[in-house]
């Protein structure tokens, strides 16, 4: 008999530790923790840290002790709170401290947003220390700036970008121009999201040219002035970068060769509502199934082209509200006030370009692709949710 409870309870503990596992794991998906700063919670919209302070000794057992270590506390949090905010995706590729590292004054600016962080937990301890929780969202001040950031091609620092990163990065560039070359062939008209990845690469390619005209020799680390064979790896890298500028040379050609290939814009029309806009309210894209990870910009590909978002987004709405919205559960993103009370639900097929981009499947171009071209549809007012 004893032994058939002992069974009976062991069954028990069994079950409710499965039961009790599970929302831990969706916990730990949906806050992404960047080192030991803090965290990004990306369902609730908003970077977290803890801070820790403690009082001058002389201070130690004086009315001004627990101020003062909440102060400490609190600049501590905020300190945190921006490495956070460095690790935060842009897209899959960029992260907002790339940007960060070429422009102090993007550091001075987010630093005065922190000031508004909100401090929502503090523990007063016995030994007279003081852990603070802050956090900020990744919407409306802060969100506005990480965004008219990103607008930008990412500058970098010189000691940040050795020449073999440079070589990785040409690379990237020449495929997304051949794939773009690839597509537009025997075309006699383009889109504007085509103009527009034109435009991108134009001005990627001019930025670049300009920094290595200005940068000839860029020092990887571990060059030092001790080193006695410095002046030849010097020698050798501007080698290098030489025969980077000239493949940056042909680039810029080749982009001039789109643009002046007899490719004649689109004439424009009056928008017209598409089917898709007059039934659907939004869309949720079902990202359950892949590896997706979430970023402030993530790229929704079909048939591997760019759906969104593109030059059509509403960008009031992508810094007031994001450019998407996060959920765990499918049933909370389809009855999200964001997507209204109609949305178009779809299955990612996997992500794309990394873990932050996500392709869906080709029936769903045909519903989405005509929503480019009106103004004011779903996709250009950012109703879109993504369950991850």
């Amino acid at each position: 008999m004893k032994s058939g409870v002992k069974y009976t309870w062991l069954v028990l503990i069994v079950v409710a530790a499965l039961f009790w596992r599970q929302p831990c794991q969706a916990q730990d998906v949906a806050l992404e923790r960047v080192e030991n700063y803090g965290t990004i919670d990306w369902v609730g919209q908003k970077v977290i840290a803890k801070g820790i302070g403690a009082p001058p000794e002389k201070y130690y057992g004086k009315p001004q002790a627990r101020p003062l270590a909440l102060r400490a506390a609190v600049t501590d949090a905020r300190r945190n709170l921006l490495e956070v905010i460095k690790g935060v995706h842009i897209d899959s590729i960029t992260r907002v401290n790339n940007y960060m590292v070429r422009d102090d004054t993007i550091v001075a600016r987010v630093q005065g947003i922190m000031q508004n962080s909100s401090v929502d937990d503090t523990q007063y301890m016995s030994d007279g220390t003081v852990e603070v929780i802050v956090s900020m969202p990744l919407t409306g001040e802060l969100g506005e700036t990480l965004i008219k950031m990103a607008a930008q091609p990412p500058g970098v620092a010189p000691e940040a970008m050795p020449a073999q990163a440079v070589e990785d990065r040409i690379r990237l560039l020449e495929d997304r121009v051949k794939a773009l070359e690839d597509k537009l062939a025997g075309l006699k008209e383009v889109t504007g999201q085509q103009q527009e990845m034109i435009l991108f690469f134009k001005q990627f390619v001019t930025a670049w040219l300009d920094y290595t005209a200005s940068r000839p020799l860029i020092i990887q680390a571990g060059y030092g002035s001790e080193d006695a064979n410095l002046e030849k790896k010097l020698a050798e890298q501007e080698s290098r970068l030489t025969a980077l500028a000239v493949r940056f040379d042909e680039m810029a050609g080749r982009l001039a060769k789109l643009e002046t290939a007899g490719i004649q814009p689109a004439p424009k029309t009056e928008a017209v509502k598409s089917q898709a806009e007059a039934i659907y309210s939004g869309v949720v894209i079902d990202a359950r199934n892949t590896d997706f990870r979430p970023c402030l910009k993530p790229e929704i590909f079909a048939n591997g082209e760019l759906i969104y978002p593109g030059a059509y987004v509403d960008m009031q709405q992508a810094v007031r509200k994001g450019y998407v919205r996060y959920y765990r559960q499918i049933g909370q993103a389809q009855q999200s006030d964001r997507v209204g009370k109609l949305p178009y639900t779809i299955n990612a097929k996997g992500t794309s370009k990394g873990k932050r981009s996500l392709e869906v499947g080709g029936e769903s171009y045909s519903t989405l692709k005509p929503l480019m071209n009106v103004p004011d549809s779903f996709l250009a007012g950012c109703k879109v949710v993504i369950v991850f």
